[in-house]
Protein backbone atom coordinates (compact mmCIF):
# COMPACT_ATOMS: atom_id res chain seq x y z
CA UNK A 1 0.00 0.00 0.00
CA UNK A 2 1.59 3.25 -0.80
CA UNK A 3 0.25 6.88 0.68
CA UNK A 4 1.23 9.40 -1.68
CA UNK A 5 2.78 12.82 0.29
CA UNK A 6 3.39 14.94 -2.65
CA UNK A 7 2.41 15.26 -6.34
CA UNK A 8 4.26 17.55 -8.90
CA UNK A 9 5.12 18.44 -12.30
CA UNK A 10 8.23 18.72 -14.44
CA UNK A 11 7.66 20.60 -17.52
CA UNK A 12 10.46 19.53 -19.59
CA UNK A 13 10.26 16.76 -20.32
CA UNK A 14 6.30 16.70 -19.16
CA UNK A 15 6.42 14.02 -15.85
CA UNK A 16 4.21 13.68 -13.22
CA UNK A 17 6.20 13.38 -10.54
CA UNK A 18 4.75 11.43 -7.07
CA UNK A 19 6.57 11.07 -3.22
CA UNK A 20 4.65 8.49 -1.94
CA UNK A 21 5.47 6.06 1.01
CA UNK A 22 5.65 2.59 1.68
CA UNK A 23 3.39 2.00 4.70
CA UNK A 24 4.30 -1.54 6.01
CA UNK A 25 7.98 0.22 5.74
CA UNK A 26 7.48 3.82 6.35
CA UNK A 27 10.02 4.64 3.09
CA UNK A 28 9.62 7.70 1.24
CA UNK A 29 10.03 7.41 -2.36
CA UNK A 30 9.57 9.21 -5.55
CA UNK A 31 7.67 8.25 -8.97
CA UNK A 32 8.56 10.19 -12.16
CA UNK A 33 5.61 9.13 -14.71
CA UNK A 34 6.31 10.45 -18.28
CA UNK A 35 3.34 12.35 -20.15
CA UNK A 36 4.27 11.25 -23.62
CA UNK A 37 0.87 12.17 -24.78
CA UNK A 38 0.78 15.37 -23.60
CA UNK A 39 3.09 16.37 -25.68
CA UNK A 40 0.94 15.91 -28.84
CA UNK A 41 -1.57 18.25 -27.64
CA UNK A 42 -4.27 15.55 -29.43
CA UNK A 43 -6.01 14.16 -25.75
CA UNK A 44 -7.77 16.05 -22.91
CA UNK A 45 -6.96 16.81 -19.78
CA UNK A 46 -9.98 14.51 -18.87
CA UNK A 47 -8.79 11.35 -20.74
CA UNK A 48 -5.13 11.63 -19.73
CA UNK A 49 -6.24 11.85 -16.38
CA UNK A 50 -8.45 8.68 -17.05
CA UNK A 51 -5.44 7.42 -18.58
CA UNK A 52 -2.72 7.72 -15.98
CA UNK A 53 -5.09 6.21 -13.19
CA UNK A 54 -5.48 3.05 -15.66
CA UNK A 55 -2.14 3.22 -16.60
CA UNK A 56 1.46 0.83 -14.97
CA UNK A 57 1.35 4.17 -12.13
CA UNK A 58 -2.20 3.47 -11.33
CA UNK A 59 -0.90 1.68 -7.40
CA UNK A 60 0.34 4.63 -6.83
CA UNK A 61 -1.95 7.18 -8.14
CA UNK A 62 -5.34 5.13 -6.49
CA UNK A 63 -4.96 7.71 -3.36
CA UNK A 64 -4.45 10.90 -5.19
CA UNK A 65 -7.70 12.75 -5.90
CA UNK A 66 -8.94 13.12 -9.96
CA UNK A 67 -9.51 16.96 -10.07
CA UNK A 68 -5.50 17.58 -8.38
CA UNK A 69 -4.27 15.61 -11.14
CA UNK A 70 -6.70 17.84 -13.94
CA UNK A 71 -5.01 20.93 -12.23
CA UNK A 72 -1.56 19.95 -12.50
CA UNK A 73 -2.44 18.64 -16.08
CA UNK A 74 -4.21 22.37 -16.71
CA UNK A 75 -1.28 24.00 -15.36
CA UNK A 76 1.55 22.32 -17.40
CA UNK A 77 -1.02 22.44 -20.59
CA UNK A 78 -0.84 26.07 -19.86
CA UNK A 79 2.96 26.34 -19.31
CA UNK A 80 3.54 24.12 -22.54
CA UNK A 81 0.97 26.78 -24.66
CA UNK A 82 3.13 29.46 -23.17
CA UNK A 83 6.18 28.04 -24.71
CA UNK A 84 4.77 27.31 -28.31
CA UNK A 85 3.04 31.01 -28.66
CA UNK A 86 5.63 33.14 -30.06
CA UNK A 87 6.21 36.32 -28.00
CA UNK A 88 5.36 39.76 -29.58
CA UNK A 89 8.87 40.33 -29.96
CA UNK A 90 9.14 37.24 -32.32
CA UNK A 91 6.31 38.09 -34.25
CA UNK A 92 7.76 41.45 -34.93
CA UNK A 93 11.26 40.02 -35.99
CA UNK A 94 8.94 37.35 -38.34
CA UNK A 95 7.56 40.25 -39.82
CA UNK A 96 10.69 42.10 -40.19
CA UNK A 97 12.32 39.48 -42.27
CA UNK A 98 15.01 38.88 -39.39
CA UNK A 99 17.63 37.06 -40.15
CA UNK A 100 19.23 36.17 -36.53
CA UNK A 101 21.10 32.49 -36.93
CA UNK A 102 18.69 30.91 -33.73
CA UNK A 103 15.42 32.56 -34.74
CA UNK A 104 12.81 29.84 -35.53
CA UNK A 105 12.61 30.97 -39.77
CA UNK A 106 9.45 29.75 -42.04
CA UNK A 107 10.05 27.49 -44.76
CA UNK A 108 7.49 25.96 -46.70
CA UNK A 109 4.86 26.36 -44.05
CA UNK A 110 6.92 25.26 -41.21
CA UNK A 111 9.49 26.87 -38.68
CA UNK A 112 12.99 25.85 -38.72
CA UNK A 113 13.85 26.41 -35.03
CA UNK A 114 17.75 26.17 -34.49
CA UNK A 115 17.78 25.49 -30.77
CA UNK A 116 15.01 22.67 -30.88
CA UNK A 117 16.50 19.23 -30.08
CA UNK A 118 15.57 17.16 -33.08
CA UNK A 119 16.84 13.54 -30.73
CA UNK A 120 13.48 14.44 -28.92
CA UNK A 121 11.00 14.75 -32.08
CA UNK A 122 8.52 12.07 -33.02
CA UNK A 123 9.33 10.66 -36.96
CA UNK A 124 6.75 12.52 -38.59
CA UNK A 125 7.81 15.93 -36.76
CA UNK A 126 11.58 15.01 -37.36
CA UNK A 127 10.24 14.56 -40.90
CA UNK A 128 8.84 17.93 -41.30
CA UNK A 129 12.21 19.36 -40.20
CA UNK A 130 14.19 17.72 -42.34
CA UNK A 131 12.13 18.44 -45.72
CA UNK A 132 11.97 22.40 -44.38
CA UNK A 133 15.75 21.95 -43.89
CA UNK A 134 16.04 20.66 -47.48
CA UNK A 135 14.16 23.20 -48.94
CA UNK A 136 16.19 26.00 -47.17
CA UNK A 137 19.48 24.69 -48.33
CA UNK A 138 18.08 23.70 -51.60
CA UNK A 139 17.46 27.68 -51.90
CA UNK A 140 20.73 28.53 -50.89
CA UNK A 141 22.98 25.72 -52.73
CA UNK A 142 25.49 27.16 -55.55
CA UNK A 143 26.06 25.40 -58.68
CA UNK A 144 28.49 25.48 -61.03
CA UNK A 145 26.53 27.12 -63.61
CA UNK A 146 24.91 29.94 -61.24
CA UNK A 147 26.23 33.24 -61.49
CA UNK A 148 29.10 34.54 -58.58
CA UNK A 149 29.72 30.75 -58.43
CA UNK A 150 32.99 29.99 -56.83
CA UNK A 151 35.24 26.68 -56.78
CA UNK A 152 36.69 26.15 -52.98
CA UNK A 153 35.62 28.93 -51.28
CA UNK A 154 37.30 29.94 -48.47
CA UNK A 155 36.14 32.55 -45.57
CA UNK A 156 38.22 34.09 -43.07
CA UNK A 157 35.45 34.19 -39.97
CA UNK A 158 36.02 37.24 -37.47
CA UNK A 159 38.61 36.66 -34.90
CA UNK A 160 36.66 38.33 -32.07
CA UNK A 161 36.48 35.97 -28.75
CA UNK A 162 38.73 33.23 -30.47
CA UNK A 163 41.28 32.43 -27.97
CA UNK A 164 44.98 32.07 -29.05
CA UNK A 165 46.40 28.13 -28.66
CA UNK A 166 49.74 28.80 -30.05
CA UNK A 167 49.83 25.61 -31.66
CA UNK A 168 48.19 26.66 -34.63
CA UNK A 169 49.92 29.65 -35.54
CA UNK A 170 50.78 29.77 -39.30
CA UNK A 171 53.61 32.04 -39.27
CA UNK A 172 54.96 29.06 -37.59
CA UNK A 173 55.63 26.42 -40.23
CA UNK A 174 59.20 25.35 -39.22
CA UNK A 175 59.67 22.27 -37.20
CA UNK A 176 63.04 22.21 -35.29
CA UNK A 177 63.14 19.23 -34.20
CA UNK A 178 63.06 17.33 -37.21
Amino acid sequence: MFAPRRCGLRYDPPTLVLDYVIVSTGKLRRRAMPLKDFKEGLISVEELTAQIKKSKHAMYLENVSSKQLQRLLERLKSHVGKQDAPSEREQAQGDSGSSLPNSPSPVGGHQINLELDLNKLSDSELEKHKAAMEVLFEANRKRPDDDGFVYDVEVDFNKEGRMESGWDNEDNDEDDEF
